[in-house]
């Protein structure tokens, strides 16, 4: 005989575990347990080392970052903006590989939790037939390997709690988070995105972000970052010099994409 341990979750009685009939999961001596014995995965191991890291590189740009106001030319200055870029875009690069990992040590958890399991006694909750319990784990076992869990009548309930879905109304994007079982996800998942609708985002969140902005901040942004493309326009001139362009050409190409680039600012901020 066995007992099948349930708990409340958002309105669902969902099985968490199965215990020998005299008793129930005790979840704090498990988790402590688990805790300690998932540090020696290979899955715990691979985070840990990635996140290091991440933490090298995040001193490194940062450092290159702090470099970049000290710079004494705009050669400098290019340098170690660049060395920043680098930097940043490996950990960028990081998080995407954590991201998998993140999944697999959830599951690697609740393996864990079953297999590791310390029960108190207690007269609550169902027992049941060993052959019963083994359905039970089984469709449990099943259950995680579809991001699901199972109520007390065997039913799967979907788990999406964490996860965020993006879905497109007209040219508007609606950002979803999912903070509750039996939850369908509405939508695109986030990282499903493909980089075309993660631009196409990013920019449409800037937009609302800018017509958020008084009139005075409006202006303020938009001069700075016209400054700022006279600034690039003025280095794209000496660099095409540099590299042969005569003075006339380099001037009439880096006011082009200056023009061309002013415009779209101008029109970011009708």
């Amino acid at each position: 005989m066995k007992t099948i341990i349930t708990k409340e979750i958002d309105g669902y009685k969902i099985i968490i575990g199965i215990g020998d009939a005299g008793g129930l999961i005790d979840p704090e001596a498990t988790r402590k347990i688990v805790n300690k014995k998932i540090q020696d995965t290979e899955t715990w191991k691979n985070i840990n080392q990635i996140k290091k890291q991440m933490q090298v590189y995040a001193n490194q740009a940062m450092q290159a970052k702090k470099n970049i106001k000290s710079a004494k030319s705009e050669q400098e200055k290019r340098k170690f903006s660049d060395e920043w870029k680098f930097r940043t875009g490996q950990m960028k690069e990081l998080e995407n590989d954590l991201k998998p990992l993140a999944f697999e040590l959830k599951k690697v958890f609740r393996q864990m939790t079953l297999q590791e399991a310390i029960y108190f006694e207690t007269g609550k909750d169902r027992i049941v037939e060993d052959a019963e319990a083994d359905k039970i784990n089984q469709l449990m076992i099943e259950a995680t390997q579809e991001g699901a869990l199972v109520d007390e009548n065997k039913n799967k309930v979907v788990d999406n709690r964490g996860k965020v879905f993006w879905k497109k109304d007209g040219s508007d994007w609606y950002k979803t988070e999912i903070n509750k079982i039996g939850v369908d996800g509405n939508g695109i998942l986030e990282s499903d995105l493909s980089e075309s609708q993660r631009t196409e985002i990013a920019e449409y969140l800037e937009k609302k972000r800018i017509e958020g902005l008084t009139a005075a901040q409006k202006t303020a942004e938009k001069e700075s970052k016209i400054d700022s493309l006279a600034l690039q326009a003025d280095q794209m001139k000496g660099k095409l010099i540099i590299q042969g362009t005569k003075e006339a050409d380099a001037l009439s190409q880096a006011k082009t994409w200056y023009d061309s680039e002013v415009a779209k600012v101008e029109s970011l901020y009708k």
